[in-house]
């Protein structure tokens, strides 16, 4: 993947809206890197870095198990009436 699309996002999205994760509270880069990261910023957003070797979908798992373990507050939103 050469850059982070709409496709990815709504993926990601998912995956946080499951958690309970505010979706202002994750900030994604648009160019992939590496073998993908999760980490937490001193302004209390996580910073998703996704994988360039590594499909997408086999990677979404350890996204879901990191961002689960971070200390994020937790609320649920239906994003669906907001739009």
């Amino acid at each position: 993947m050469a850059i982070v699309g709409m496709a990815e996002m709504r993926k990601i999205f998912e995956i946080i809206d499951k958690l309970g994760i505010h979706r202002e509270k994750i900030e994604v880069p648009l160019k992939p890197s590496g073998a993908g990261s999760i980490e937490m910023l001193d302004s209390g957003i996580a910073r998703i870095i996704l994988p360039e070797d590594k499909p997408l979908n086999e990677w979404l798992p350890t996204l879901e198990a990191e961002l689960d373990k971070l200390p994020i507050p937790r609320e649920q939103v239906d994003y669906d009436k907001l739009t």
